[in-house]
């Protein structure tokens, strides 16, 4: 396939497409009838983790403890895979990926159709994500203007924790920690660091990381620098030096004072809570990756750096929300004088320790001891092996995915089973 487009299945089409980047082309008298990619797994705490549910995987069904029959959940808008509702069963597809490329969007639309028919199955509910402009979301509105199903629409951070609720059979209420680089929130601004109670039907946020401008929207993903500018200058303002850090001075002062006059006069600065985000800041600040060239490079180049033998953290505060600003100060004088895998270390030893405090305040609080985490960012194997040790070692229960992706490839299940509840079928 070509970089961001779906698997090639027709000869004319790979001639005509994959000549311009190939030397030669090899084909079979067998045609192919469903296109899947890859399936991506990586071994954390001693099990298999799966970062991409594709080939081999699908369409092996996710065995439930109540009905969910007729029930089509769409997914999310990147990293898509979508889910049917089949007795107690769920039946996701394999990875479809990125809804905003054309080609994939066609291939998203297809797949359902050859699923609906391969699996004998007729939608008569909907759930997909509750972010308006996701395609997926678009999808879903035009189901039910034209067939006049009912659509329910789940928040993105609840569907991540009930998915791996789902994998587990969990129907209490747990302490759900969701962790990646973005979710529309039910208050408009962009989630990805959610402390909340939830179970398969509601949730109650907690807490979260503080909210911090994004400048230029998804832009600031793709140029982690704008991150790293955006927490300085929420917690410093202009009280720092800026052209001090090597990381601006190679971005130059005219971009900065554009990215400073587009925070202060609010000019496509969404806010984000998003711990992807703040591991791109921190990721820039140590100059491993200014720049990203592909999905999550810069929390992928900061972790690989990690020393994993230091326990050491960096200050933190929680109040109503917590706050990086002491973290920040701490990791900026580490700079000048400490290595960039101590940096790495200390920084994401510094969430799992924050992971553990907010954790005990909630069951301090409201008598749980069950924790759930999910999220992209927990694809990171050195932060969620620290994590759950924390957690263990302090008595907590802990869940995490193995067999469905934390990342945006599982959100479809969690949709699946928050709209059995809503439309009392999970009974």
């Amino acid at each position: 396939n070509l970089s961001d487009e779906p698997t090639i299945i027709d000869d004319s089409e790979a001639e005509k497409k994959l000549m311009t980047v190939a030397d030669s082309l090899v084909s079979y008298n067998r045609n192919i009838h469903n296109r899947a990619d890859d399936s991506v797994i990586r071994i954390i705490n001693g099990k298999i983790s799966l970062i991409r549910r594709s080939r081999g995987y699908v369409p092996r069904p996710v065995d439930l403890n109540f009905n969910v029959e007729g029930i089509l959940a769409l997914g999310a808008e990147q990293k898509n895979s979508f889910c049917l509702g089949k007795n107690f069963q769920a039946i996701m597809s394999q990875y479809i990926g990125d809804l905003k490329n054309v080609a994939t969007y066609d291939f998203f639309e297809e797949s359902i159709d050859r699923f609906s028919v391969l699996f004998r199955f007729r939608p008569k509910y909907v759930a997909c994500d509750m972010h308006p402009d996701y395609f997926s979301t678009k999808y879903a509105s035009k189901l039910r203007e034209k067939h006049g199903i009912p659509v329910v629409n789940v928040q993105h951070h609840h569907a991540h924790i009930v998915s791996c609720m789902a994998e587990y059979g969990l129907e209490d209420r747990v302490i759900g920690i969701s962790m990646d680089g973005t979710g529309y929130g039910s208050d408009g601004n962009i989630w990805g660091s959610e402390f909340m109670i939830a179970d398969a039907g509601h949730f109650d946020r907690y807490t979260h990381f503080d909210y911090v401008p994004m400048p230029g929207g998804d832009a600031a993903a793709e140029e982690p620098w704008r991150m790293a500018f955006s927490y300085l200058f929420k917690y410093f303002n202009d009280t720092f030096d800026y052209e001090s850090l090597p990381v601006f001075r190679s971005v130059g002062q005219k971009d900065l004072t554009l990215i400073r006059e587009m925070i202060q006069k609010n000019i496509n600065c969404p806010l984000t809570s998003g711990a992807g985000r703040l591991f791109d800041a921190v990721s820039a600040l140590t100059g491993l990756c200014i720049k990203a060239g592909f999905d999550s490079e810069a929390p992928m180049r900061l972790e690989s750096t990690a020393d994993k033998a230091t326990d050491l953290c960096y200050p933190f505060s929680i109040e109503k929300t917590v706050s990086f600003k002491e973290t920040f100060r701490s990791l900026l004088s580490d700079l000048k004088v400490s290595d960039i895998s101590l940096i790495s270390a200390k920084f994401h030893n510094t969430i799992a320790q924050i992971i553990l405090e907010v954790a005990e305040r909630m069951k301090k609080e409201y008598s749980l001891n069950k924790v759930v985490l999910s999220g992209g960012v927990f694809q990171n194997k050195y932060l969620l092996e620290k994590a759950v040790r924390k957690l263990k070692q302090n008595r907590f229960m802990v869940f995490t995915n193995h067999l469905i992706p934390s990342n945006d490839g599982g959100i479809s299940l969690g949709q699946l089973v928050v709209a059995s509840k809503t439309y009392g079928l999970c009974v």
